[in-house]
């Protein structure tokens, strides 16, 4: 399709921002590139943003930029991802933004397919299934994917089984980000305090069960070790739950909660077994519990957190696999 496509179908002709925040994946990044400027969908405009990368990863920007004129480079002070993205944004001029990773890889018509299937479906967020891959090229083969409508505020109830946490594999209107931006100092979680609002406001979603973008899983990354900023996800559990408390939301409210808690547990678990038991950090998420546990009315979530507490590497074993089944069953 490519040029030929666009220069047939007006419809074509919006411009769409590409987002890649970049620092130390000079690896990978011209491979992301490369999966970028040869979509097949051609008006675009392919933003760069350098975080202070101390690697070649400034270099490669600008020769990208030299080669396409679709591509801006954008260099800055490190300031981490989100003041990364929130810079992307404020420079975008696109009708449509989507967020990729400058280690991961997209299929040729992502950018064409999550475009149409929101012209086609009357929305202004779609989203598609993600692959994850740890060889240098993810296996790939083209074929047409089911397209489902699902409510916005449904998805928010299933937020992690639909997948719709994170950026990635995903396409928004502009008049939905124009006036949002990522939290900043928090590294985990910046992603769901993005998404949750948006997917909220939304009465109707569209989702292409269709795997076009490829997330890279380093096979030496496997974790190790535990650092504490990783407890800033609890951070915007809090804000979700806070918000679903005020709108009066107690479906989203319960599930949300049961994921607030799961996570709970699974710092607990690497607290103890990383941070030598750390009794301050301990202490903390044990008030977390408490106070979660008395927010509650629903006598059966109420139940299952005791269960959960009394056998939690269990209960984590079950909840996550569920999470994945559930997910796996939506991508069909």
């Amino acid at each position: 399709m490519g040029d030929i496509a666009c220069e047939k179908d007006s419809s074509l002709q919006e411009l769409i921002s590409v987002i890649i925040p970049v620092y130390k994946v000079e690896k990978y990044l011209n491979q992301c590139i490369e999966s970028v400027v040869a979509q097949s969908y051609r008006n675009l405009e392919i933003i760069l943003v350098d975080d202070g990368s101390p690697d070649r990863c400034p270099e490669i920007c600008d020769m990208w930029a030299k080669k396409d004129a679709r591509v801006r480079v954008i260099h800055k002070e490190n300031g981490g991802v989100s003041d990364a993205r929130n810079v992307g944004l404020d420079e975008s001029r696109g009708e449509y933004v989507l967020f990729v990773d400058s280690d991961d890889l997209i299929a040729p018509e992502l950018v064409e397919e999550l475009y149409l299937c929101c012209k086609e479906n009357n929305v202004k967020l779609s989203m598609c299934s993600i692959l994850d891959f740890t060889n240098e090229n993810p296996l790939y083969k083209h074929k047409k994917g089911r397209i489902s409508i699902f409510s916005g505020r449904l998805i928010c109830e299933r937020f992690f089984d639909f997948d719709a946490s994170g950026l990635l594999a995903k396409i928004y209107h502009r008049s939905l980000v124009e006036n949002v931006r990522f939290v900043l100092n928090r590294r985990v979680g910046e992603d769901v305090a993005f998404n949750f609002p948006l997917f909220y406001e939304q009465k109707t979603v569209a989702c292409i069960h269709k795997s076009m973008y490829f997330y890279r899983r380093y096979a030496e990354s496997t974790m190790g070790s535990y650092k504490l900023h990783l407890l800033d996800e609890l951070l915007t559990f809090e804000e979700i739950l806070s918000f679903c408390k005020k709108n009066q939301e107690k479906r989203i409210y319960n599930s949300m909660a049961m994921e607030y808690f799961a996570r709970i547990l699974a710092h607990e678990s690497k607290v103890k077994k990383y941070l030598g038991s750390n009794k301050d950090v301990l202490n903390e998420l044990k008030q977390k519990k408490e106070d979660l546990f008395k927010s509650i009315s629903n006598v059966v979530l109420k139940a299952k957190f005791y269960v959960a507490s009394l056998v939690p590497s269990l209960f984590l074993k079950l909840f996550f696999m569920l999470c994945r089944l559930h997910l796996k069953q939506l991508r069909k």
